[in-house]
């Protein structure tokens, strides 16, 4: 497996025990199945791993057996030793990744047969071009079938037949085409290809046009399609792209048909091209049925396929291997002994709250009883962290509770199996609860009250951007001087610029609660007041009244519920900095810049809710 990424996909000690008396009893058939894999495959894995355990083959995969606390260098060097049989996902990332490289270079010194389940294109490492290949580029069951057949016959040295120099599974060659088709064959229908203005305008300009345009073109392609064939392109961004798509030539079928007048006036006012009826109906249809079979048919290809923690949920539900959630395995540690930094006081007392909950008991600090739980959040000094490491036991957890990033230093920590606690959804009840996909810790996991509230302060860090634009966009009305619409121009911006600080702190928990709190107090003031003044500015220039209908209760509305839903983040505000402190290294991972990429989303939905995008 390849570790570059290693996240805490824990299981119980009770269900590992169970799968190895399992595969002891199994191995008396036929030797126990290593699957190798890299992090980047781990779906296509993971996947494997639930339908060879389907057929009867007992296998091991680290996702599904490694526990808390475990070392799982030494216990994948422990199933490498057990296994009969090696099957190494062979892709252009398991290639690069050293630790897959290590495992089938062991498999080859212990004399392990060596299986390849090729499903990407790539060529094999040199000392292994001789050994046994499955291509599962094209589909995935028949390809599994192969695989059986041979996990079951004799060892036999051969490439599969059917090999192909490209190929890609069912599902996913339909949906590239799908989005080529609704996304860069209208697009060159629509486009205005008339040359005849171009040819009166300068050479050099004429030339740059021309070597522009397959730039221009390229970008879409590969963002639209070919992204999506790359492995570069989630669910939810393949669902949105089909979405606008389809909703945009539904705008444009609805305004041909005649069948909303005004967008009929518009089109015509605007001298939109006319298209072809089969496109224009072919177009949202496709799209319509695109979405369908993504939301309800849920092809397991589109899953397989898709990158480490791109995938949804209930893609996997029913397919994978059932190991005990977040919430049993907190469940199962018994008694323990909290260890955290500082600053961690108010996320570690959420987290002792929930682990009595479960039924555990808390030790006393001066007793040795129990387990030990190590928390880390991206607030812990590495120096704190670092002094808790020289003293790892055997009977120690490591606990994450927000994306953190581990220096080189603190590798012993590394090198432990940990439980994620990123989302925090431990306590929550889900319908048919799904094992967690192995990620990086530094990737960025909210917990759903902080999602949720950093949606509501983009949007109205959004609404604010837009209101800045009205109180000082137009010019041409205004004077020299410096006026009172200047001031409340520069006002609304420095109300946006607080709004949109209060966010960005927030998801990156850069901010107490005393602070956050202050800052609060002053936008409620200040906020209805600048907001009124902007939306009374907005009327004086023209604007109807039926547009500040929505940002007038929305502003009232974040207000109320950001004052009332204070008491659900304490738990993620860090504790005040102590005094010498402040310069000291923490476990701090590289900023994630999602906020930001919400306030353009949300400022663009602002201009279109007020009429502004003209």
């Amino acid at each position: 497996m390849d570790i570059t990424a290693r996240a805490p996909i824990a299981t119980a000690n009770a269900f590992a025990l169970a799968c190895e008396g399992q595969f002891q009893q199994a191995s008396t058939v036929m030797p126990l199945v290593f699957i190798s894999y890299s992090r980047k495959d781990f779906y296509f894995a993971e996947s494997l791993a639930f339908h060879l355990t389907k057929r009867g083959i007992a296998n091991w995969l680290d996702a599904n057996h490694l526990t808390p606390g475990s070392d799982w260098a030494a216990d994948i060097d422990r199933a490498l030793d057990q296994a009969g049989t090696v099957i190494v996902v062979l892709t252009p990332d398991s290639l690069r990744s050293k630790y897959v490289r290590g495992e089938w270079q062991r498999a080859l010194q212990q004399g392990d047969r060596i299986l390849f389940a090729q499903f990407r294109s790539c060529v094999p490492p040199a000392e292994l071009r001789d050994a046994e290949m499955i291509d599962f580029r094209g589909r995935f069951r028949l390809a599994l079938e192969r695989l059986i057949a041979r996990i079951k016959a004799d060892r036999v040295a051969q490439v599969d037949r059917n090999r192909r120099s490209f190929g890609v599974p069912p599902w996913v060659l339909v949906f590239t085409i799908t989005l080529f088709l609704i996304s860069i064959v209208p697009f060159a229908i629509l486009g205005d290809w008339n040359t005849g203005e171009l040819v009166r305008e300068p050479v050099w300009f004429q030339v740059l046009c021309w070597i522009f345009a397959p730039f221009f073109f390229g970008f879409l392609l590969w963002h639209l399609a070919i992204a999506f064939l790359r492995r570069r392109m989630g669910m939810t961004r393949l669902a949105l792209t089909i979405s606008f798509f389809t909703g945009l030539f539904a705008f444009y079928l609805s305004g041909q048909l005649r069948l909303i007048e005004p967008i009929t006036a518009w089109m015509v006012q605007n001298h939109v091209p006319h298209m072809s009826l089969l496109v224009l109906i072919g177009v949202p249809l496709l799209g319509v049925v695109a979405l369908a079979i993504l939301l309800l048919v849920r092809p397991e290809d589109l899953l397989r396929w898709c990158s480490t923690g791109k995938a949804w949920d209930i893609y996997r539900r029913g397919r994978v291997v059932q190991v005990p959630d977040v919430a049993t395995r907190l469940a199962q540690l018994g008694t323990f002994h909290l260890l955290h930094d500082h600053e961690d006081a108010p996320a570690a007392a959420r987290l002792r709250q929930q682990l009595l909950a479960v039924g555990n008991t808390e030790s006393m600090p001066a007793t040795t009883s129990g387990v030990q739980i190590l928390f880390l959040t991206n607030r812990t000094r590495a120096a704190w962290a670092g002094e808790k490491a020289l003293r790892l036991t055997s009977d120690l957890i490591t606990i994450v509770g927000s994306a953190i990033s581990l220096p080189e230093s603190l590798r012993a920590l590394w090198r432990r199996q940990w439980i994620d606690l990123r989302r925090w959804d431990a306590a929550r009840s889900r319908c048919q609860p799904v094992p967690d996909v192995p990620e990086g810790m530094t990737r960025l996991r909210l917990p759903a009250i902080v999602r949720w509230h950093e949606h509501l302060l983009c949007a109205m860090t959004g609404l604010l951007l837009i209101l800045t634009n009205v109180a000082l966009g137009d010019t041409k009305t205004r004077g020299d001087t410096f006026s009172g619409r200047d001031l409340l121009g520069y006002l609304v911006a420095t109300a946006c610029y607080i709004w949109f600080s209060l966010g960005w702190q927030l998801v990156q928990r850069t901010i107490t609660r005393h602070r956050f709190l202050r800052r609060l107090n002053l936008l409620t003031i200040a906020t209805p007041v600048l907001v009124a003044g902007t939306l009374w500015l907005f009327i004086s220039l023209g604007g109807a009244m039926h547009y500040i209908i929505a940002p007038s209760l929305f502003v009232v509305l974040v207000l109320i519920i950001l004052r009332h839903g204070l008491a659900r983040l304490e738990f993620w505000f860090p504790a005040p900095t102590a005094p010498g402190t402040e310069r000291l290294e923490r476990l701090m991972p590289r900023r994630k810049w999602e906020p930001l990429i919400w306030l353009f989303v949300y400022g663009g939905a602002w201009m279109l809710l007020m009429g502004l995008q003209s």
